[in-house]
């Protein structure tokens, strides 16, 4: 059985002063899609309010069908460029994880409007310093890294890449 891990940082800093170390990044959308943002806490939330209503608007219509990680990624990318294109972007980065037809799923998409799918990601710091770690770990342990896309096996990095790259970070 497969899966997606997901972690983030706590931490909001006001300018160079770590005022806030208890807030929450990852927002649960359902049973089977999960958001890690990075960037600015006032976007996250209004993006998290749409994103929470969008989930009642699909409860309540009751048609046995759910949002899905690749759907709601799409939906975010057009969001965020034309955001962008209106020159009032959303200062955020996403990672939308999760399970979709019983495959894990990972999509990306920044403030431009830039979005891509990979087997393992990062953002801020952890692309430069926990990304590398992580990849190494899928490839001593057998796993398949494709950039752009396609399946690899989690439990690579569930069991050696996440722990070691969150030490290297912290």
């Amino acid at each position: 059985m497969g899966g997606v891990v997901i972690a983030a940082d706590t931490l909001g800093s006001y300018s160079s002063m770590a005022r806030f170390p208890e807030l929450k990044r990852v927002l649960k959308v359902n049973d089977s899609t999960v958001l890690g943002v990075g960037g600015d806490y006032a976007d996250f939330q209004f993006l998290s309010e749409i994103i929470k209503q969008k989930q009642i608007d699909e409860d309540c219509k009751d048609d046995g069908f759910t949002l899905k990680p690749k759907a709601l990624h799409c939906w975010l990318t057009r969001v965020l460029y034309n955001r962008r294109s209106k020159f009032d972007p959303l200062w955020n980065v996403i990672i939308v994880a999760g399970m979709q037809d019983n495959e894990p799923y990972l999509g990306f998409c920044n403030l431009q409007g830039t979005a891509f799918t990979d087997t393992v990601m990062a953002t801020g710091m952890g692309v430069d310093l926990c990304l590398p770690v992580m990849r190494n770990a899928m490839e001593k342990k057998g796993g398949r890294v494709v950039q752009g896309g396609g399946q690899g096996h989690p439990a690579p990095v569930r069991e050696a890449g996440l722990p070691q790259g969150l030490q290297v970070l912290a």
